[in-house]
């Protein structure tokens, strides 16, 4: 194990020990968002311009998406440290709470096992017992999202290759079952290049172009947002793992691809694992964060 992955692995197990609202269990519903996130959603927010990577110009997003089906989307979201901090499935969740009444809601729950990686996450059980291939199959979910871990940056000898063969396994597990697989590149570690971004970032887009699966670019986002904002910190205090705006980021742009709607407008206070509010984002943040998390989406999926 290595030494970055050992200290992921502890912050898991630190942040599970603080937790206390965070949930597996879709029965019972979905944990309440505040009352910021039940607030309406202005569909019509006009993006301002921005830099170059920050968009996008349409002024009149679509409002509710291309999801089709069950209502609330149950996802289940499959990874380690990177979807724990700030309980990121519940995030999502909250976020969807705070779209117009017509839009689906996202019921999310998480399967984590810290510091591993996706061929850990299919072998090995959880503390609980659990694994992941009778959860797929048992859960009965719509979404799966898939959390590589930043492993594909750490140029590891045959790694790309475990990831694409573990990360197939899951997908075409998921399909058998009849649920979406979404992949979810996470954001990677602090450094003054924000080198590792794309090597975490690029081989998840192309498996998901090679397999006809959406792909949520969270880390891609970040380096859209600091486009505009060079000096605002995403990163938790280990710099390893997410702040709350960093999560925040990455949400919206999970909400996006869950949904197929435009993240702009959603509620600027989600619900996580901190029981209520975990930090202030002002209006001018939010703004830059969510047209970022569409402008990615939209370049993710393409044309």
């Amino acid at each position: 194990m290595s030494v970055r992955r050992a200290g992921w692995l502890w912050a898991a197990l630190a942040l599970a020990a603080c937790e206390t609202g965070a949930t597996d269990e879709l029965d019972g519903g979905v944990i309440a968002p505040s009352e910021d996130a039940r607030a309406p959603r202005d569909a019509r927010v006009i993006p301002r311009d921005g830099g170059h990577h920050v968009g996008p110009d349409a002024s009149d997003p679509p409002s509710c998406g291309t999801w089709v089906g069950r209502d609330p989307i149950r996802t289940l979201f499959v990874g380690n440290s990177q979807i724990a901090f700030w309980d990121l499935p519940r995030l999502v969740s909250s976020l969807s709470e705070s779209a117009p009444d017509a839009c689906p809601r996202v019921a999310g729950v998480r399967y984590e096992l810290g510091g591993a990686n996706l061929r850990d996450l299919w072998e090995q059980p959880l503390l609980d017992g659990r694994r992941l291939p009778e959860t797929i199959t048992g859960g009965d979910y719509d979404v799966i999202v898939i959390a590589e871990s930043i492993d594909l940056a750490e140029s590891l000898p045959g790694f790309p290759g475990l990831f694409e063969d573990y990360a197939t396994r899951i997908v075409e597990l998921a399909r058998e079952v009849g649920a979406t697989p979404i992949l979810y590149a996470t954001p990677y570690v602090e450094r003054p290049d924000h080198a590792g971004f794309h090597a975490q970032a690029d081989p998840q887009i192309a498996l998901g172009h090679a397999l006809d699966v959406r792909v949520a670019a969270g880390g891609l986002a970040w380096l859209r947002v600091w486009d505009e904002l060079p000096a605002i910190d995403l990163y938790f205090d280990d710099r390893q793992h997410p702040g709350f705006r960093g999560s925040y980021v990455s949400g919206l742009v999970l909400y996006a691809a869950i949904t197929g709607a435009s993240p702009i407008g959603l509620t600027r206070a989600p619900t996580t694992s901190c029981e209520t509010v975990c930090d202030d984002l002002a209006e001018t943040e939010a703004d830059v964060f969510q047209r970022a998390a569409w402008a990615q989406h939209l370049d993710t999926i393409g044309p």
